[in-house]
């Protein structure tokens, strides 16, 4: 859904900047000519937009406006629910300013001196926020490198327990193989004896029968 408005008209009111929190808000009206009736329309702009407004406009000047149409909704005095249409400004171009009257030096300068407050107070919100945001990302940096570090811990920790592991499961598989080594060459020595035994046994016999033919050959 499209909702964007231009409007070309000249400020009817004194500008009155104020600060909603760390922004800076400025609300008129605007009269607009539309064949020769004054139409009347409220409007809302913010902070660099409004700075804009103070700066180079005041009652009488002739601004276009850029932006869309917002409804505020609001309880009256008599506590009925009401609404009201204004433009909230997105763009706002200073077309030409009035003629200055001798009686505006003074007010000027009040109205200057308003401005360069509220200027100064939007810097020293912004600065603060700044610190703020910055105090906020170091604090979080500095956890995250407490974080790290912890898990690096954690990590080396878990290294060491597996390479202990891994160095007592090595022990323990060669100590087996030792055991298996011993228990082959104890095995290998009982076959040798076993064989000797039984090579001696059958040349003993086989040397009994050679004698036995030999003596009944004589």
């Amino acid at each position: 859904m499209i909702n964007e408005i231009i409007i070309m008209g000249r400020i009817v009111n004194e500008l009155e900047p104020h600060l909603t929190g760390e922004n800076m808000v400025l609300k008129f009206n605007i009269a607009v000519n539309n064949n020769d009736v004054a139409e009347f329309f409220s409007v809302e702009c913010w902070n660099k937009v409004a700075l804009n407004v103070i700066d180079y406009a005041q009652k009488g000047t002739l601004i276009l406006v850029k932006g869309r149409l917002k409804q505020d909704r609001f309880k009256g005095t008599d506590g009925k629910n009401k609404s009201m249409i204004k433009i909230k400004a997105k763009y706002i171009t200073v077309l030409s300013q009035r003629p200055k009257e001798a009686n505006e030096p003074e007010e000027l300068n009040q109205k200057e001196i308003q401005i360069t407050k509220l200027k100064q107070e939007v810097e020293i919100k912004e600065t603060e926020t700044k610190n703020k945001l910055d105090k906020e990302y170091t604090s979080t940096i500095n956890n995250l490198k407490i974080e790290i570090e912890k898990l690096k811990g954690e990590l080396s920790k878990k290294d060491a327990e597996n390479k202990l592991k891994v160095e007592e499961t090595t022990t323990k598989k060669d100590k087996e193989i030792q055991e298996l080594t011993s228990k082959l060459d104890i095995k290998t020595k009982e076959y040798e004896l076993k064989e000797k035994n039984v090579k001696e046994k059958y040349e003993s016999k086989l040397k009994d029968k050679d004698e036995q033919i030999a003596y009944y050959k004589e």
